[in-house]
């Protein structure tokens, strides 16, 4: 298996990439066809599930809070699910909801999975016209549950990406972009972190029913840091209580290129905003780092004190992308 390597807290690691096997040529007016068992997949809270309509007999099935992550080279991506009145899961119907996708950080589609009869290999969006190279994509629920079956990417003028076809065999290095994401499920992807920085994983009901988050434990200014080599791009999800201009105000990136010593601020955009919990006044934002600094090695994620509370705001998830 084709396999790319990155630095992240001082190690050498190596994140599995697909590609064709045994030299095989694919058909070009077909798309590259992703189950949702592959490997290069990262789910959260996101249960299997099994149906014969479902591609090989299994898809996966989540509630608000769960969340799925797979990156891919291509210009153009598909994702597949199932719709109708509920999902069974462990025996238990749940409702069927909305599925939200994104790329890159920015919701590209939310389209609703309720109907009355069910249907499988349902196509839920259709993106094209990404650029070439390599995207993050995410898929999560919103107000009800969803399935994920597959996803199909397309290479370049629309044809498939010979990258997304798994292969047992071939072993090489190297690659031009790849991406970390960090659920902030535990603290094990953070390189460095000021002493009053935790997690709050007791209020998953609170924000979204995101199950953890970083959150300072004191009301003053912590940060955490991410070491990777040559990080490009930065996409960050947080929820508070406060409006847009206070929150940028408070949270805040730093970069460095040498490891540390000197670091300076990078800006940031909010891609968009969402109602973060049913009670409370809770948003959620998506925020971007679009650009960084040439050679940039270590990025600071800062909470300043500004809220007037030590819980606001609080740190969903976060995904580099890196050279």
């Amino acid at each position: 298996m084709i396999s790319r390597s990155f630095w992240i807290a001082g190690c050498l690691l190596s994140m599995p990439m697909t590609a064709l096997a045994n030299g095989a040529s694919l058909d070009q007016t077909a798309a590259a066809k992703i189950d949702d068992g592959n490997s290069g997949w990262t789910w959260s809270g996101m249960n299997s599930v099994s149906d014969p309509g479902y591609t090989g007999g299994a898809a996966h099935a989540g509630g608000i809070g769960t969340f799925g992550i797979y990156t891919f080279q291509g210009t153009r991506i598909q994702v597949y699910t199932m719709s109708g009145p509920a999902v069974v899961v462990n025996g238990r119907p749940h409702k069927m909801g909305k599925l939200r996708v994104s790329i890159d950080g920015k919701i590209k589609s939310t389209v609703s999975l309720l109907q009355t009869d069910q249907s499988f290999e349902v196509q839920a969006c259709d993106i094209p016209g990404l650029s070439d190279g390599n995207h993050v994509l995410q898929v999560e629920p919103v107000g009800g549950w969803v399935v994920v079956d597959e996803i199909r990417v397309f290479g370049k003028s629309g044809n498939a990406d010979t990258h997304a076809v798994e292969d047992t065999t071939a072993t090489t290095s190297g690659a031009d972009h790849v991406a970390l994401f960090d659920p902030l499920d535990t603290l094990d992807n953070i390189w460095n972190k000021s002493a009053h920085w935790g997690l709050d994983n007791l209020n998953s009901g609170v924000m979204g029913q995101d199950r953890s988050r970083g959150v300072r434990k004191e009301d003053d200014n912590e940060f955490l840091a991410y070491r990777a080599k040559d990080i490009t791009k930065a996409f960050v999800r947080v929820y508070s209580q406060v409006d847009q201009s206070r929150l940028m105000n408070i949270v805040q990136f730093y970069t460095s290129s040498d490891g540390g010593v000197t670091t300076q601020p990078v800006p940031y955009v909010i891609l968009g905003s969402f109602p973060g919990a049913t009670t409370g006044m809770w948003i959620g934002y998506d925020l971007a780092i679009k650009a960084t600094p040439s050679k940039t090695d270590t990025l600071y994620v800062v909470f300043n004190a500004g809220s007037g509370h030590v819980w606001d705001p609080q740190l969903s998830q976060l995904s580099i992308i890196i050279k």
